[in-house]
């Protein structure tokens, strides 16, 4: 392929990529929790393009676009005051662990509910975590303090929610306003918490300005495939000369 096709093709695909991410952080905008992404771009050149390597400083190369990574932008979204003795939201850094089919699993969503067999469940139905293991709800009415316990009506404390410090770069989403840690990633419980009790954390998306960056990149994806276009054009008009 031509070294100008594949700068066009490569910044076209960068582009829609970019396109995706955007887009999804606008589907969430009204999330509980919900962390927005943001696509960090590199620059690849054609030896390590041929050889998967990164070449060697200063290299004479043509450089591509890539998207190198997708990464979460951990900046806290609004407090929103719900009344519901059920729901928190963490002020300042951490995550709440959940139970998933296959591990645990991480959140900002702090909206919880009872379920049928008595146990502190998020809105999809997961066990969140105490310290202890699942919090077992009795038949009292309860609500959840700032310090991450769970109480009763009379007082009595029914467990504590498990909260822990990650990394974000070790985190990757999975659906379901969930996050699960990467290989070697590492969680660590968290002591001292400060919840803003009858309340949740909105999501961290800006839609105003997302949906600007969407305008951007939709108007630099147009014009990635315009050129792209245009060396194809000429790249088949130089074949037809040379072929006669």
């Amino acid at each position: 392929m031509p070294d100008e096709l594949f700068v066009s093709t490569a910044g076209a695909m960068a582009r829609l990529r970019q396109l995706e991410v955007v887009s999804n952080n606008l589907a969430n905008a009204n999330t509980v929790g919900y962390r927005r992404d943001h696509t960090v771009f590199s620059a690849m050149i054609e030896a390590q393009i041929q050889s998967g390597e990164r070449p060697a400083q200063g290299a004479a190369a043509l450089a591509y676009v890539d998207t190198a990574e997708v990464s979460i932008d951990a900046r806290p979204g609004n407090v929103i005051h719900t009344g519901s003795p059920l729901d928190v939201a963490i002020q300042g850094p951490g995550f709440f662990e959940v139970t998933g089919p296959d591990g645990p699993r991480y959140t900002r969503a702090g909206s919880f509910s009872v379920s049928s067999n008595r146990n502190l469940v998020t809105k999809q139905g997961l066990p969140v975590s105490g310290n202890g293991g699942p919090i077992e709800i009795g038949d009292r009415a309860v609500s959840i303090v700032a310090s991450g316990e769970v109480v009763d009506d009379l007082g009595q404390t029914l467990g504590r929610l498990k909260l822990v410090d990650i990394d974000p770069r070790d985190l990757e989403k999975q659906g379901a306003n969930l996050l699960r840690l990467k290989d070697g990633g590492l969680a660590v419980p968290l002591q001292d918490v400060d919840l803003a009790e009858r309340s949740i954390e909105g999501s961290n998306v800006q839609p105003v300005r997302a949906l600007a960056e969407l305008m951007m990149i939709q108007r630099a994806f147009e014009a990635s495939l315009q050129t792209l276009q245009a060396s194809d054009g000429a790249t088949q008009s130089l074949l037809q000369e040379i072929s006669r």
